[in-house]
């Protein structure tokens, strides 16, 4: 089938470049042209790899030892790169996405949330006093709950809208 004809093309290859040349062939670049198409469809915003056909095939290029190993991590890609962005960027530590919900959750305030958290499906199913105590905590500028506050409206409101389907 599908899977024999294009291994066929690099049976020459190294297993490792095999399987980036079908990732690259067939499922990857399947996902990358699905996960951009229906994120955009939803307005979300969604970090798909960085990968264009030229880096694609330096990688290919490169030997396995180069591509493997245990400390490099990105290294290839900070290696092509650092020629064209600054270090700086190349080398800072990871971070993930965060929406910007601390205003958010400011202006709801303490009362809303908690009567809006109490009165609602929620208070069925998590302790009201660890509620009331997350709520007091991030209000009171002691630690930041910011997080765990909107996961705790989300999750009240998925849980209306799941009773009223059933």
């Amino acid at each position: 089938g599908w899977l024999d004809t294009v291994a066929q093309k690099v049976d020459h290859l190294s297993p490792l470049k095999q399987a980036m040349y079908l990732d690259r062939s067939g499922f990857l670049a399947h996902n990358l042209t699905v996960t951009d198409r229906s994120s955009m469809s939803q307005s979300v915003e969604v970090r798909v790899p960085f990968l264009t056909t030229k880096l694609a095939e330096q990688g290919i290029a490169l030997g396995d030892s180069q591509l493997l190993g245990f400390r490099g991590g990105k290294r290839s890609i900070r290696d092509i790169l650092g020629h064209h962005l600054p270090a700086s960027l190349l080398n800072r530590k990871k971070e993930g996405f965060n929406p910007p919900l601390d205003g958010k959750i400011a202006r709801l305030g303490p009362t809303l949330i908690l009567d809006c958290l109490k009165q609602g499906p929620l208070a069925d199913v998590v302790d009201m006093e660890f509620v009331a105590t997350l709520v007091q905590s991030h209000f009171s500028g002691k630690t930041n709950q910011t997080y765990k506050l909107w996961q705790l409206l989300y999750f009240n409101e998925w849980l209306a809208i799941m009773g009223k389907q059933h």
